[in-house]
């Protein structure tokens, strides 16, 4: 689902792998989930907006109806010389470098500056050849990217007011082996284990929706109005 994660997240998404096992698990499913569910269109209109990480006012996601677009803000200091490499002016304001990216110098003397850019990266889209199948269930966007030999990774999001929770699947293995073994296979390959989940309709769904230990929080997101 985040194939294209440029470096400046790499931070971020190792902090959120550390509740994992010691040994690397990897989770997926062999469907998109839930099974018996048709997908949605898009997001709801009311869903649809910016929203702001709790914890990190520089990133933000956009939600749109067949789409979310993280924006991440950044300043640094850099050397004033180094605007030239960029393209950029050597003087404070709006500006766009050498390969489109627009960028704001600020505080610029002699020989730094401070320079603030937004980068962009399309988390999730609807459509196209490697579309994310959004599924509701319960009260829950489940987003269900595909992956490795036709198996599927899968991620949720809830809606509370403002508050919209974006949460992945916890990799902590003794938590997995507590689903019914009918909906479990599991493989081991060069010290992983790779568990594919298939639950049917019925209970084994209702259990892989309400069982909130299977759940890590991936982002907590608070709505801004524009």
């Amino acid at each position: 689902m985040e194939a294209l994660l440029k470096p400046i997240y790499c931070l971020l998404l190792l902090a959120l792998l550390t509740g994992c096992d010691e040994n690397p698990v990897e989770v997926n499913f062999a469907r998109p989930f839930p099974a018996n569910e048709a997908d949605a269109a898009g997001f709801l209109p009311r869903h649809q907006g910016r929203y702001v990480l709790a914890e990190d006012t520089a990133y933000a996601i956009f939600i749109s109806n067949k789409q979310i677009i993280r924006h991440a803000s950044m300043t640094v200091g850099i050397p004033a010389a180094r605007l030239d490499s960029l393209g950029l002016p050597r003087r404070e304001g709006l500006a766009i470098g050498h390969n489109g990216e627009h960028f704001q110098i600020l505080a610029l003397t002699s020989d730094s500056c401070h320079l603030r850019w937004t980068a962009h990266d399309t988390l999730v889209q609807l459509s196209g050849a490697k579309a994310v199948h959004l599924r509701r269930y319960r009260g829950w966007y489940y987003l269900s990217a595909p992956a490795d030999s036709g198996r599927w990774e899968v991620e949720r999001i809830g809606v509370v007011g403002r508050q919209l929770y974006w949460q992945m699947f916890n990799c902590d293995s003794l938590r997995i082996r507590a689903l019914p073994p009918s909906i479990l296979q599991l493989k081991r390959a060069t010290a992983r284990l790779i568990f594919t989940l298939n639950p049917g309709p019925g209970s084994a769904t209702r259990q892989v929706n309400s069982y909130a230990g299977l759940w890590l929080m991936k982002g907590d997101y608070l709505r801004k109005e524009e």
